[in-house]
């Protein structure tokens, strides 16, 4: 069985994110790895820039790319206090700016033994319009790709 000592989990704070990280924790927590926790904040359209300011009453005005990483920041911090982590398990988490080639890029980097994510499991016509991130991983990911499936909701 292959050594898993470094373990990439990116999240966009969904169930399925959450459910990828209660995984990832699982798996760390066996094997004495350590987990890298990622988001991705979308890059603002060409046509807006990420200079453009933001003014919200009662505070000062900054760029949007700027207020953009506090907001995912707050999110991220926000998202992790619902997730107990196991005593020894080492988490770090970090937001990035840029889409899906950024978290190939860091898995490139790492190096990473896994990469955990949750996936929405769209099929037909939304997977065809916004396409899968997940998919684009485990096709292209330098190290193999668990992916988790959103949660049911029970009724």
């Amino acid at each position: 069985m292959p050594k898993v000592s470094r373990i990439l989990v990116p999240v966009d704070f969904s169930a399925c994110s959450r459910a990828a990280v209660e995984y990832a924790l699982m798996m760390a927590e066996r094997f004495a790895a350590r987990i890298d926790i990622l988001h991705v904040v979308a890059m603002p359209p060409a046509y807006v820039g990420a200079d453009v300011m933001v003014d919200i009453s009662g505070h000062a005005p900054q760029p949007l790319a700027d207020f953009a990483r506090v907001r995912a920041q707050e999110e991220m911090a926000a998202f992790l206090a619902r997730i107990p982590v196991p005593a020894g398990v080492a988490v770090s988490a970090r937001t990035e700016f840029g889409s899906w080639e950024v978290i190939l890029r860091i898995a490139e980097e790492g190096p990473f033994d896994l990469i955990v994510m949750g996936t929405h499991g769209r099929t037909g016509i939304s997977h065809l319009l916004l396409g899968s991130v997940a998919e684009k991983l485990v096709r292209r990911a330098p190290c193999a790709v668990m992916t988790v499936r959103e949660p049911f909701a029970e009724a």
